[in-house]
């Protein structure tokens, strides 16, 4: 049984302080008999490819190592990265059946898509939130209103959320 770590703002196996907290998930998950694979979904130029580290397959779908000096063969480049995440998460559930894919995404397009993913898989999406999901919809009423739609949105999507704190798990307690 494999679970997948799927991360939007962090090129693992290096990075910020989110891949610290991602190599402590997967530790974890290993440990409790987990195989475990990171997909770094980031549009990142990187030098190093996909690989295995500590015993975490790790595989970047956008798959540049330079940028591109031409505007629409980024957007396609962008446009395929959706294809080879699709394949990619295809592959890893021949092998071993994808049970959970642990998101670590604010974006509600790219939330979407990894719903999409993983019901076609039959397989759950569990959250992970460390910061309140509300803090850049505070300057008006109607940004208030696009915050609360889209956490409604985003509890809707998955089937259970990690939190870093005691108070997130209030907050979400409320939401759901």
């Amino acid at each position: 049984m494999s679970i997948i770590v799927f991360c939007e703002s962090s090129s693992f196996p290096e990075g910020n302080a989110a891949t610290n907290r991602i190599h402590t998930y997967a530790k974890g998950f290993i440990e409790n008999g987990k195989n475990v694979h990171v997909i770094s979904f980031a549009n990142k130029y990187i030098s190093n490819g996909n690989g295995v580290t500590n015993g975490i397959y790790f595989y970047h779908p956008f798959g540049q190592k330079k940028r591109n000096k031409y505007f629409l063969i980024r957007r396609w480049q962008k446009f395929i990265k959706y294809f080879r995440t699709i394949r990619l998460a295809n592959e890893i559930n021949k092998k071993d059946k994808i049970v959970v894919f642990n998101c670590w995404t604010g974006q509600l397009f790219t939330q979407f898509f990894i719903f999409i993913l993983a019901k076609s898989l039959n397989s759950k999406i569990v959250l992970e939130r460390n910061e309140h999901p509300l803090r850049n919809y505070q300057s008006s009423i109607f940004k208030k209103k696009l915050g609360e739609s889209k956490v409604a949105l985003e509890t809707k999507m998955c089937d259970g959320i990690f939190c870093i704190s005691q108070y997130l798990i209030d907050f979400y307690k409320k939401e759901t």
